[in-house]
């Protein structure tokens, strides 16, 4: 069983104010390590009340490089509902200095898409803090049980970025793989509901290929509802 970081909160108003006055700490300790910090966040809804509240955080935000940690890959380059979730909720107020780094570029295909994000990505490895949300059925960033690029995702050889897709029919996500996710300076995980904590907890002896978040436990702080 792996060993695990965890953060307990009484609500879900106390875990968005923890867990962003902690994303804060670590971008501020990023900024004394090094002349820029990276903040990769899941485009995901459910993580919208602590964005809300970490763009208030009084920070050299001027500094600070945010991407998002999947992104739906259009052939037109359309901007998508991730990096319209993370302009309008997280890139307000202080934040708003940040330099926003979409995943997704215009290409002819997804694995050229893939290349030309990984290319960005690379100069900017290792993150200093990456925020993911624990989905239903194990899932982190764009990475799912039934991913068809999974294995490749999980190597430790692993392109920084690679396009996968759940099934056939579903839409392109660039997405972060796992090596990228597991040198971040500072990882959190957020399980909100009492499935997610269950899952987690089940995680810990699974395989990364039937619960990719069982991948990353053992580098994360996971962040739940007591």
């Amino acid at each position: 069983m792996q060993d695990m970081r965890v953060a307990d909160y009484p609500d879900q108003d106390l875990l968005a104010l923890g867990l962003a006055r902690q994303i804060a700490s670590d971008l501020r300790a990023a900024l004394h390590r090094r002349e820029r910090a990276v903040l990769a966040v899941a485009p995901e809804a459910a993580l919208a009340p602590i964005f809300d509240i970490l763009g208030g955080h009084e920070l050299d935000w001027s500094r600070v490089i945010v991407l998002p940690t999947n992104e739906l890959w259009d052939p037109g380059g359309a901007v998508g509902a991730a990096r319209s979730l993370i302009q309008n909720r997280l890139l307000t107020e202080m934040a708003a200095q940040a330099r926003f780094e979409p995943l997704a570029r215009s290409a002819d295909d997804p694995r050229e898409a893939a290349r030309l994000a990984a290319a960005t990505l690379d100069t900017l490895v290792p993150l200093d803090v990456i925020v993911l949300n624990v989905d239903g059925e194990g899932g982190i960033a764009g990475l799912y049980p039934k991913s068809d690029l999974l294995d490749e995702a999980l190597r430790a050889d692993a392109p920084s970025v690679l396009p996968v897709q759940a099934n056939r029919s579903d839409p392109v996500l660039l997405t972060l793989t796992v090596p990228v996710l597991r040198k971040a300076f500072s990882l959190h995980l957020v399980a909100q509901g009492a499935q997610e904590r269950r899952l987690i907890e089940h995680a810990r002896t699974a395989e990364p290929r039937l619960f990719p978040v069982s991948a990353v436990l053992d580098v994360a702080t996971v962040h739940w509802l007591a």
